[in-house]
């Protein structure tokens, strides 16, 4: 049993005859799709989502990107399934603008949750705030991974320029697909009067950018697919007869 915003190492079925295993939400995982195991792997043949009052242990990981193995206090560890920790990035990169009905105690939403202060915690140790009023693009939360913070901020300072009615307000939260379901679930347990989702905005991050030497390098957050811009001297003469880049015995 896994929270619904637990994330899993999951092989979709689609992808299965290139086990390709990625980071997934357990509450997108499907029938036919596998979990792998220390020893095996496992075909998922349901899925029951239910709604239980328990207590659940949160484990951050210093690597976020890195997973391990868990099971129940009877299974023996080569049946324990792969997860990752709180925070983990999903394959595909999505960060949404939502407008509640109203502004309800969202700063002691996430304060009070484990997983949402501790997204909290990793900006403020990178240098950015869960407030995005002190960024002048208004009154709203950030709830992101800190890797992705300064992306989300330069798409939302683009969005805000291009339309002054863009301008977000204290009902708007801006949160990556990992967090989402946890917030929405705070709100829904935490607010005072029933507060639901009035917008719900994708928002358009701006690609990656990596220096590299004397090199500017786009891409974006996927393994699969990146744009690269070359120097004018590859323009000009072509990356094979570039002498920065000519090998040296």
């Amino acid at each position: 049993t896994v929270t619904a915003s637990h994330i899993v190492m999951v092989c979709l079925q689609q992808s299965q005859q290139r086990k390709s295993f990625r980071p997934m939400l357990a509450s997108q995982v499907q029938p036919g799709d596998i979990l792998r195991t220390l020893a095996s792997q496992l075909n998922v043949t349901s899925v029951k989502p239910d709604v239980i009052k328990t207590c659940v242990v949160e484990v951050q990981l210093k690597d976020t990107r890195g997973s391990f193995f868990v099971g129940g206090s009877t299974a023996k560890p080569p049946a324990f399934v792969e997860v990752c920790g709180a925070l983990a990035p999903l394959g595909e990169t999505s960060v949404v603008i939502i407008r509640f009905q109203r502004y309800d105690r969202f700063r002691d939403i996430i304060i009070n949750n484990e997983e949402l202060a501790a997204c909290r915690n990793q900006l403020e140790q990178a240098g950015f705030s869960v407030d995005l009023g002190s960024t002048e693009l208004g009154p709203a939360k950030l709830l992101v991974r800190a890797d992705l913070a300064w992306r989300v901020i330069m798409a939302l300072r683009w969005r805000s320029s291009d339309q002054q009615e863009n301008k977000l307000c204290l009902r708007d939260v801006v949160v990556s697909q990992e967090l989402k379901a946890v917030l929405l679930e705070e709100v829904s347990r935490l607010a005072k009067r029933a507060n639901p989702v009035v917008r719900e905005e994708t928002l358009e991050l701006w690609p990656c950018l990596r220096a590299r030497h004397t090199f500017a390098e786009f891409g974006v957050s996927s393994s699969s697919s990146s744009v690269t811009a070359h120097s004018s001297t590859d323009a000009h003469l072509g990356t094979g007869r570039n002498p920065r880049k000519r090998s040296r015995y």
